[in-house]
């Protein structure tokens, strides 16, 4: 009996040796396991760290493009106004100068009127003096131009020489001149009032 009750210990200690070391084993794998998910979730940590810094890297991409669009609309559109605004002065003084040749070209216009009203106004009284002389009719509605009229006056006045030639043989310088006042008149006058 003595024999057998160390005995009997020594299994009891044996087998609580076995359960420790297999509580120890247990723990290790559990510590193992835990490890594992630890660094399971540590991977899962970093790669999600880095989307952020990859997504925090874009956003700052993002933000330093849309600054550099902000800086070329303000650019554009100060380069736009700058361009409206000489477009605008150019309209302007391209308008002020056409109306500026508009109003001279008026002026030359109306001036001219005047001088061939005036001309027109001398060669009538030119035709007044010629024509009744020569016992001829004409006027501004006559199938005649003036020129043509002034033609037609001058046969007539050759033929009005030639005729007294014939009859006397010559004709004197009195005689000729006041013929020629008479019918063609005198100075610049008349020969402007044939153009």
């Amino acid at each position: 009996m003595t024999t057998r009750k160390p005995h009997e210990d020594l299994r009891v200690h044996v087998l609580e040796q076995i359960t420790e070391i297999e509580g120890l084993r247990q723990n290790a794998e559990n510590g193992q396991k835990a490890i594992q998910l630890l660094e399971t979730r540590l991977q899962e940590e970093t790669a999600k760290h880095a989307k952020f810094d990859e997504l925090s890297a874009r956003i700052q991409v993002l933000e330093a493009e849309n600054e550099s669009l902000k800086d070329f609309v303000k650019t554009s559109a100060s380069q736009e106004h700058r361009a409206r605004k000489e477009l605008r002065e150019k309209h302007a003084r391209d308008l002020a100068e056409l109306n500026e040749k508009l109003e001279k070209s008026q002026g030359r216009t109306v001036t001219m009127i005047s001088k061939n009203k005036a001309l027109e106004a001398e060669a009538e009284a030119i035709d007044k003096l010629i024509f009744p002389s020569l016992g001829f009719e004409w006027t501004k509605d006559s199938n005649l131009s003036r020129t043509e009229a002034y033609d037609e006056a001058r046969i007539s006045i050759d033929k009005l020489f030639e005729a007294r030639w014939n009859r006397h043989g010559s004709v004197s310088e009195e005689e000729t001149t006041i013929t020629h006042d008479q019918t063609y008149g005198t100075g610049a006058g008349f020969h402007q009032g044939l153009q």
